[in-house]
């Protein structure tokens, strides 16, 4: 017998329903992602939801007997730092590829990647399961090195 030369490297553990399913996710978002040829125009709309924010706070404090509005106020500060977050994000956004999303808005192809990513995972980040959906999209499209470091920070939040 002859010895083979090949390594065979496995993402995201081992053969599992789970990981199979997010693997055909990946390939269906590589195979249906359109890469927009426009010159970067992109704005992200954060004045708007940071106004959504500021009202569903404000409702919250109305309302301080519903257990709902009380974990909103207690966790107030880690939603602020993460809305901060969230609005810096655009300038690491802006060298990177733009794709045209569900609505047919400019987007950065990483942010269409990560919803997809969230949409097939549940909603449940997990580095087993971004692996097993990134192996499938790398089999029917690329994504630069930067565009797969900055998916890992994104994924927390729906982008």
């Amino acid at each position: 017998m002859q010895a083979s030369n090949t390594i065979e490297i496995q993402f995201g553990g081992g053969p599992g329903g789970n990981n199979a399913r997010l693997r055909r996710s990946g390939s269906q978002c590589g195979r249906a992602l359109r890469i927009a040829k426009e010159p970067r125009r992109w704005k992200p709309r954060f004045q708007e939801r940071s106004r959504r924010l500021q009202a569903i706070v404000q409702a919250a404090a109305a309302n301080r007997l519903d257990s709902n509005s009380v974990w909103l106020l207690d966790n107030l500060r880690l939603i602020r730092g993460n809305e901060k977050e969230t609005r810096q994000l655009p300038r690491s956004l802006r060298r990177f590829a733009l794709a045209v999303d569900e609505t047919g808005e400019l987007v950065p192809r990483v942010c269409c990647v990560a919803r997809e990513y969230l949409t097939a995972a549940k909603d449940q980040f997990s580095e087993e399961g971004l692996t097993c959906f990134l192996e499938g999209y790398l089999r029917e499209s690329d994504l630069a090195m930067g565009e797969i470091w900055a998916l890992i920070p994104g994924s927390g939040r729906r982008l």
